[in-house]
């Protein structure tokens, strides 16, 4: 156990480090707060010119066909091309024979549960 000298100093040095702390807390807080914002964060100008992409025409603001639901003049009639057929016919392929293997595993352990229970 330790003297009760020991605690005493413990206890005034908390006593006064903890305001200090406190102190330093408050200040770094205020600074970052009240930090000026550097010019990297300063808004840029309007583009007089929406961008322009491989998939829609020069006439059309990108952020608005980026969606769920695009707007007509958002050239979507591209979306549906041999690609698109693509990828989905391997996805469904791979996502079958996984099912298959499943399935033939179940039904592997099954008949062979079955067989020890005889």
């Amino acid at each position: 156990m330790p003297a009760l000298g020991t605690l005493a100093a413990a206890g005034s040095m908390g006593s006064v480090a903890r305001p200090l702390r406190s102190l330093l807390l408050a200040f770094g807080v205020a600074v970052v707060l009240l930090a000026p914002a550097p010019a990297a964060f300063a808004s840029a100008p309007p583009q007089p010119t929406p961008p322009t992409t491989g998939f829609l025409s020069g006439t059309v603001d990108v952020g608005r066909c980026i969606s769920a639901l695009p707007r007509p003049e958002c050239d979507t009639e591209h979306k549906g091309d041999w690609h698109f057929y693509l990828v989905v016919s391997v996805l469904t392929a791979g996502l079958t024979f996984i099912g298959w293997r499943i399935v033939r595993g179940v039904r592997a352990r099954d008949r062979l549960l079955d067989g020890e229970r005889r």
